[in-house]
């Protein structure tokens, strides 16, 4: 490869990674937020974020904006932040038992006891709920937890294989 050959790949593969230039000037932005829309003078090549600062506007660490805030912005160009919150909960769910019947050779016929009475269970469930400019947009059971496992009730019952229907 010759010298000249060189310098110029150099040289055009030096301009192709360059920054792009930024127009000198200031861009006007429609900037809403809470609820209200300003229109903001920026430097030409603003990005969201700097549109938000020149606006007066703090946008929380949960809050989201359309376009990201990392981008850059031409006149006349929208952005809207959303105020992004998140709420948590935690509730409590009883558990059912379940009935068994469990045949005993050993009994009279008809008879019929119980071994265990049922208990109930308890969970409690932390749930997210996440809103977007106080209106929900999701809502997510993150934790789950059993406090107390269902105990199953258990009756003992025999009866002669004659037919007789299985006990109430």
């Amino acid at each position: 490869m010759k010298l000249y050959q060189l310098a110029f790949f150099l040289f055009a593969l030096l301009t192709a990674c360059a920054a792009p230039r930024i127009s000198q000037g200031t861009i006007a932005v429609s900037v809403t937020a809470d609820g209200e829309t300003q229109t903001v003078q920026v430097p030409a090549g603003s990005t969201v974020g700097e549109a938000l600062t020149a606006g007066g506007i703090a946008p929380g660490n949960l809050d989201r904006t359309e376009p990201p805030l990392y981008t850059v912005l031409e006149n006349g160009s929208r952005v809207r932040l959303m105020r992004v919150r998140e709420e948590f909960s935690v509730g409590q769910v009883v558990l059912p038992y379940e009935s068994r019947i469990v045949k005993n050779e050993s009994l009279p016929d008809g008879q019929e006891y119980w071994l265990q009475m049922g208990e109930t269970g308890l969970q409690e469930i932390t749930t997210r709920r996440v809103f977007e400019d106080d209106v929900e947009v999701s809502s997510n059971a993150v934790n789950v937890v059993t406090l107390r496992e269902p105990q199953p009730q258990i009756k003992i019952w025999y009866t002669l294989p004659t037919g007789n229907p299985a006990p109430p």
